[in-house]
């Protein structure tokens, strides 16, 4: 980030994620975080989970419960569950006044102490503004030095940078569905995407098509997939 200070701002897209940019709303949004909207949220607060009682919620849900039994599997590994500790532990406790910020907006939003938010869809498009540059720099380190997952620490420090920046959620697609390995059909999900001007989908990926081995029986499939990405979807992006 410090080797691009004057931009508006900073996007991240995940590997095998489409960005329909064309779609997006930058005019009136590149002060904002960016991230995808959860068909279920209420409030645009992720799933909430408390280190303490390994309990989680839904989206938007206020009441606990699901206890052991988190969604998300690398949730439930001892080792996150310590160093997610440790993390908060270090916001708490720090002398920096946007960590310990982030610490009370984080107890206050999620209902308790020791409460994160995890959603891996969170980070299939991400953007931070410019103007929380400094904020993001600071939360996101106290999450890297304890080697946790961009599916936790974007959705938990988003919390508190959307105090300072306002929000804007990103209509997007992570469906399975949408993978062009050669057994399915991404065109279907493609079309479904530009039918309800969504802005990503996730994920779409490539490498079963792009592969060089032989095998009579996907051959034909491989073709419409290759045929599909060249002559449609590159022509599609080109064009905006």
């Amino acid at each position: 980030m410090d080797v691009y200070s004057d931009v508006d701002g900073y996007l991240l897209i995940a590997d095998d994620a489409l960005f329909f940019h064309w779609n997006v709303d930058f005019s009136r949004n590149l002060d904002k975080i960016w991230y995808r909207k959860h068909t279920k949220t209420i409030d645009s607060i992720p799933v909430t989970y408390d280190l303490k009682t390994r309990c989680h919620n839904e989206w938007g849900m206020k009441t606990l419960a699901n206890c052991q039994k988190a969604q998300w599997p690398p949730i439930r590994s001892e080792q996150v569950q310590k160093s997610a500790l440790k993390a908060m532990d270090q916001m708490k406790q720090s002398n920096v006044p946007v960590l310990n910020e982030c610490y009370d907006i984080l107890a206050r939003k999620n209902g308790g102490e020791y409460r994160i938010n995890y959603e891996y869809r969170i980070a299939d498009v991400f953007y931070i503004p410019a103007k929380v540059k400094r904020e993001f720099q600071f939360l996101s380190r106290v999450f890297a030095r304890n080697s946790l997952a961009h599916a936790l620490f974007l959705p938990t420090i988003s919390q508190c940078l959307v105090e300072y920046s306002g929000l804007y959620l990103l209509p997007g697609l992570n469906d399975q569905k949408s993978r062009s390995d050669l057994g399915t059909a991404p065109w279907d999900v493609i079309h479904k995407v530009l039918k309800l001007n969504l802005t990503h989908v996730h994920p779409y990926k490539m490498s079963s098509v792009l592969s060089n081995k032989r095998n009579r029986f996907f051959s034909n499939k491989k073709n419409k997939h290759k045929d599909y990405f060249c002559d449609e979807l590159i022509p599609l992006f080109y064009s905006h």
